[in-house]
């Protein structure tokens, strides 16, 4: 019998700093702060952040990509923030004001 393949979920992040002037801090606070307390969550396997090259109207200047360990551990980590966000779960820790204009989970096909 053939090895089950892992079957990954990305979940796409695109944020903007919203205060230039507090760029630096955000990046601190998004890679130092924000990611480990992502990664604590069960179901998250990896996460990684990248800034665009070329700017473009409508596109954020950061993408974080986490990968989750499948589509279970994405729908409940959907369900841990909407908990959150009527404080039925404890929040991730405040860091300088950010805007996501997006967020996407992918499956592997």
């Amino acid at each position: 019998m053939a090895k089950e393949e892992k079957r990954l979920v990305l979940y796409l992040v695109g944020a903007n700093c919203n205060d230039p002037a507090q760029e630096s801090e955000f990046n601190r606070w998004y890679n130092e702060v924000h990611i480990p307390e992502v990664l604590r969550l069960p179901g998250f396997v990896s996460a990684r952040r990248y800034e665009i090259i070329k700017p473009r109207e409508g596109y954020p200047k950061y993408m974080a990509v986490y990968e989750m360990q499948d589509e279970a551990a994405y729908n409940a980590f959907q369900e841990y923030m909407r908990k959150a966000r009527k404080g039925e779960a404890p929040a991730f820790t405040a860091g300088p004001e950010f805007a996501v204009p997006w967020t996407a989970g992918y499956k592997p096909i």
